[in-house]
């Protein structure tokens, strides 16, 4: 059975190519673009995997994080964000995150991540 991983991130260009690395390499990918709607798929449905953008229109990537770990503390969460990992590292101590991945996102290594993760 294919993983689900759960993409929000809000830039369109960046969201198709997020579906198209992720499903070519075997998951199931499900898409929201802002924090509302990832945070209603959540209390519905609970993916294998969250890819979080920190900046995004409605709720800050923060929040939303401290959210889904509220929901499921055990569920694997790869932050993206332009924003420089020594920057938000004291932010997210709390919080179990599996990694963090600055953009521009190289998808080999993304894709690599998420299977050592989910160890498929």
């Amino acid at each position: 059975m294919k993983k689900t991983i759960l993409i929000v991130e809000n830039n369109e260009t960046l969201t198709e190519i997020y579906d198209l690395a992720l499903t070519k390499a075997g998951f199931n990918v499900v898409i929201t673009n802002n924090g509302t709607s990832a945070l209603d798929y959540l209390v519905s449905k609970v993916p294998d995997l969250v890819i979080l953008d920190l900046k995004l229109p409605d709720i800050d990537g923060l929040k939303i994080l401290e959210e889904i770990k509220k929901l499921s503390r055990e569920l694997p969460v790869i932050l993206c964000t332009a924003r420089d990992k020594q920057t938000i590292q004291h932010e997210v101590e709390s919080v179990k995150v599996v990694d963090y991945l600055t953009k521009p996102v190289i998808f080999k290594n993304l894709v690599a991540k998420i299977k050592e993760v989910l160890g498929s």
